[in-house]
């Protein structure tokens, strides 16, 4: 293993008047001046990208000598020789660096279970390793079945949406079930049948886990499992009986200053403003309560009297 130490100044530019915005991908990394726009640096890498980490560092999965390689490295300076920039480079369990919490320094990594034959997934595994180390703690299985995409980690747990519409949420350090919420239709679950279609990403922010499907916004708290509040709003005429009667929420979340920036996905012949495929309503609430913003409101309002 390699190792090397930076003065605080060096890794900061604090002091040195020296900023960039980074770009690391494609195997470069490129700085940029960020009142200029001016490129300051572009040199090739031996990894394909990186995710910062500790800044100034940054964290690259690399496969080599039939083994995965974690490495920290620094994105300071000039240099184009890589092994200068390297801090720690350790053994890995998996090929990409995973769902992350930074915090608890721990990633997860996921995939199914499908034998041969089967012809369908019949269940999923997750593995947690340590960022420190690159061991891997520990790899459990369950029968549920979720998408890779939905998988979150945060305050020392991982949780994801399970296709059926609930949540099953592990003890990062020991792979231990923590919670499963309640199934949709069931006390304290979400709503049925729309509770069952949700998007295929969620988002945490605030101790809370947010969840978007037919049946609106659950905000659901990461220690219990249990639903702090949920929102949703009357669609606009819908097409059949077949479709629900609430917004559709099954696009990219944004949150900023605390508060959750969501384009719904509503679609209506009668609303053709709003067609299949185009996001042009938004709705804008308090990330950690149920308050919606009060242009949102008004928007809303005329939504539903139209």
């Amino acid at each position: 293993m390699q190792s090397k130490a930076r003065s605080g100044a060096e890794q900061t530019g604090m002091g040195t008047n020296t900023y960039s915005l980074v770009y690391i991908g494609s195997s470069r990394i490129i700085k940029y001046n960020p009142w200029t726009g001016a490129a300051t640096l572009n040199v090739s890498l031996p990894v394909s990208s990186g995710t910062m980490f500790e800044d100034p560092y940054a964290i690259s999965v690399a496969s080599s000598g039939g083994k995965n390689w974690l490495i920290k490295w620094d994105t300071t300076g000039t240099s184009a020789d890589f092994n200068t920039r390297i801090i720690s480079n350790i053994t890995y369990p998996f090929s990409s660096l995973g769902t992350v919490d930074y915090e608890a320094g721990v990633a997860v990594s996921s995939g199914s279970i499908t034998p041969p034959g089967a012809g369908h997934s019949l269940g999923q595994f997750l593995m947690g390793a340590s960022l420190s180390t690159g061991q891997l703690l520990w790899n459990v299985t369950t029968s549920d079945i979720f998408f890779p995409s939905t998988l979150v980690a945060d305050h020392g747990k991982v949780t994801t949406r399970v296709l059926g519409g609930w949540w099953d949420c592990w003890n990062l350090q020991t792979g231990q079930l923590v919670w499963q919420t309640a199934k949709p239709g069931e006390a304290g679950g979400e709503e049925y049948p729309w509770g069952d279609f949700g998007a295929y990403t969620i988002a945490s922010y605030g101790g809370l886990i947010y969840d978007f499907s037919y049946a609106g916004f659950y905000a659901i708290d990461w220690n219990t499992g249990k639903i702090a509040w949920h929102y949703s709003t009357p669609a606009m005429p819908f097409e059949s009986a077949t479709y629900p009667s609430m917004t559709l929420f099954s696009n990219s979340p944004q949150i900023a200053d605390g508060k959750l920036y969501y384009a719904n996905g509503e679609h209506s012949p009668h609303n053709h403003s709003q067609e299949a495929g185009d996001s042009g309503a938004s709705t804008q609430l308090q990330a950690n309560t149920s308050g919606i913003s009060t242009e949102a409101a008004r928007q809303a309002q005329s939504q539903t009297a139209t």
